[in-house]
């Protein structure tokens, strides 16, 4: 198939639907082509080699990229709103060399905002190329975890933006169970909905084998962006109720738009048993994982974030570690029905704390690590995805 992947954010930024265009070109061998933007994220900036539109055309690992110009994220709520803004305005005049180019289905990867779908639509209508979409934040209900309520005027709009994109799909996948209640109910939507789980890139499968307790210091960790939605800070409190134990430490890897706040929490609390080790490769990765006692998830308490499993969660389990959740909802339900960790409240920074002292005494830490893994391969290996992915589409082309 020709397919065209429709995602503001591509490689070298940070996302799984790298990983995804290059399997269907190389192990599945499809014609990829990406439309995406110039990276800048999280740092909010244009990354080096990119600035004043280099590379707007490459090819990489076999897959064709097409990159728009962008107004970088920057560190305002105002810088924010523009580059969401600016990612469809600038694909028009990509969209004008890809129309020339008849493509078999569209491929949209839909993070936030919700309008960065609108180029693959806008391929659809000129074309009449079915459109497949997955949904791996909802819209508009996203916004209320920003502070924006249900009746103010953005929500309003943002919400019939968002119904019209999502009723002009043609399939609609989405990433958790509460996904699909909420399109089923909320945004009326019932017969192109469907279930599809993320999966962890290979670099983090590890087969599964007993891991005992370590001995020394314990290393709980961390990894991924670092936003207000990630609630971090919990952590953190939790790390100062652990100070006096000078064998658990945290380590935590990534970066975002509340990195500052963070690093000041830690100045002002004196945490000692706190590293942060910035954003680093996903080659650098599976040596973090491997130190980690425990791997550790958290959100805030937003109900509509409840609804959301996080794509890092998918390469916990993958890796075979014991997981530590101060988190509601989805996540929380499968940690502690299936024995993967320990799942507590979200922001509830003593519940984080005791959960920590608890797996520590846990006379079958051992299990909690195969567990986890077991459970990766049984619900979001690869090749379940891959493969619902592409018979999908085999299927949407066609109808």
């Amino acid at each position: 198939m020709k397919i065209l992947i429709v995602c503001q954010h591509y490689f070298p930024e940070r996302f799984r639907i790298t990983d995804i265009a290059e399997s269907l070109a190389n192990k599945y061998d499809h014609d990829v082509t990406v439309l995406t933007a110039l990276p800048n994220y999280p740092e909010g900036k244009v990354y080096s080699g990119y600035e004043e539109k280099k590379n707007t055309f490459q090819k990489i690992n076999n897959v064709t990229v097409y990159r728009t110009n962008i107004i970088p994220r920057g560190h305002s709520v105002f810088s924010r709103i523009l580059n969401y803004v600016s990612f469809p305005i600038f694909s028009r005049r990509v969209l004008r060399k890809l129309y020339k180019l008849n493509f078999d289905i569209i491929f949209i990867n839909q993070l936030s905002p919700i309008l960065m779908a609108l180029p693959g639509l806008w391929y659809k209508r000129k074309k009449g190329t079915k459109c497949i979409l997955y949904a791996m934040d909802l819209w508009p209900e996203s916004l209320k975890a920003g502070g924006i309520s249900q009746k103010n005027v953005i929500f309003l709009i943002m919400l019939k933006i968002s119904r019209y994109i999502y009723k002009r799909c043609d399939k609609i996948f989405v990433t958790s169970p509460g996904f699909v209640d909420y399109f089923k109910k909320v945004l009326k939507l019932d017969n192109k909905i469907s279930f599809l789980p993320q999966y962890s890139e290979n670099i983090f499968n590890k087969s599964a084998q007993p891991n005992q307790l370590p001995a020394g210091d314990k290393y709980f960790v961390f990894a991924g962006n670092i936003g207000k939605l990630q609630s971090v800070e919990t952590i953190l409190f939790a790390a100062k109720e652990l100070i006096d134990h000078k064998d658990i430490k945290f380590l935590i890897a990534g970066s975002g738009s509340n990195l500052e706040n963070c690093l000041k929490i830690c100045t002002e609390n004196n945490l000692s048993n706190v590293d942060f080790l910035g954003e680093l490769h996903l080659s650098e990765m599976p040596q973090l994982y491997e130190r980690a006692t425990a791997m550790l998830i958290s959100l805030n308490k937003d109900k509509n974030l409840s609804k959301t499993i996080p794509g890092k969660f998918q390469s916990y389990l993958a890796f075979g570690k014991p997981v530590i959740g101060a988190i509601n909802g989805e996540v929380n339900r499968i940690i502690n029905e299936n024995n993967l960790g320990i799942a507590v409240e979200a922001e509830n920074f003593i519940e984080l704390s005791n959960a920590i002292l608890e797996i520590l005494k846990n006379k079958n830490y051992s299990d909690l690590g195969i567990n986890s893994y077991d459970y990766y391969v049984n619900n979001y290996s690869k090749e379940k995805f891959m493969k619902t992915l592409i018979d999908e589409m085999e299927l949407t082309k066609n109808v």
